[in-house]
Parts: structure tokens; sequence; C-alpha cells
């Protein structure tokens, strides 16, 4: 994402102060389909910073939405949320952890092009659309 930003000359970042926790929770708060799945938010306390706001509750809820699409039925999805120490400053750190079967590793690389998706997207997203009280 970050990389796209930077090569993307048109993109305008709209900053402003705010809590990266706050965030986090309006993002939990709206994310469907949460009956199927317990999402827990681990924190040590606020992470005060200039962010875009709009930008970050887009990229938060895609990796909510793909946890809970890629996950088994009641899986525990969780969000991490810290701030580590590097030598520029400190840096918010936002883990989202799942019980899905992952990204296979020679996807990796490949994981912030647009449109790509991992190669066994499709087996799984067919799995779980035909899953018990799916509607096809």
């Amino acid at each position: 994402m970050l990389h796209d930003c930077r090569r993307d000359a048109s993109l305008v970042l709209n900053r402003r102060r705010g809590d990266l926790m706050e965030i986090l929770q309006d993002v939990m708060i709206e994310q469907p389909s949460t009956e199927q799945h317990e999402i827990r938010l681990e924190a040590t306390g606020p992470i005060e910073g200039d962010w875009d706001a709009a930008r970050l509750r887009r990229v938060f809820s895609n990796l909510l939405s793909n946890a809970v699409k890629f996950s088994p039925h009641g899986g525990a999805i969780t969000i991490v949320a810290i701030i580590e120490q590097a030598r520029t400053g400190p840096n918010a750190v936002i883990e989202v952890r799942d019980s899905g079967i992952g990204i296979p590793a020679a996807d990796l690389p490949h994981v912030f092009e647009r449109f790509t998706r991992g190669g066994n997207a499709s087996a799984i997203a067919a799995t779980v659309s035909a899953s018990p009280g799916s509607s096809t």
C-alpha cells in the first residue's frame, strides 16, 4: 500500500491528529458477518498520530474482511496494535491474526499488487461460499 502511494503522485493524504485505536474499533464495529467469528483487539493503549483515517479504515476493513472470509466458521481473529521503537522514532504496527490457511509463500512478494489474490484464494472462497448457512 505504501509503495503504491509513492508511485501515484496524485494520491493526496488527508492526515489529521487522532487515535489509531479508534479507527480500528470503528472498523471492527462496521465489519459484517462478525457473528461467525470472535474478533478481538489487543493493544497497550492509545496510538496517537497523524493519520488519514479514511484510507486506514479502507485498508483495515479489507484486511479484516479477508480474515473473516478465509477463516473457518467460529475461528478467532485478533487485531494486535503496538508501538515499536525504531531508530527514526516510534512506529505503529498493526497485525491481523486469524486461523485461516494463509497466503502461500510464493504469493507473498505480490501481496500488495493491485487485483492480486493468493493462488489458494479461489478454492477457499468456493468452500466458504458453500458452507452451511450460505445462500448458494
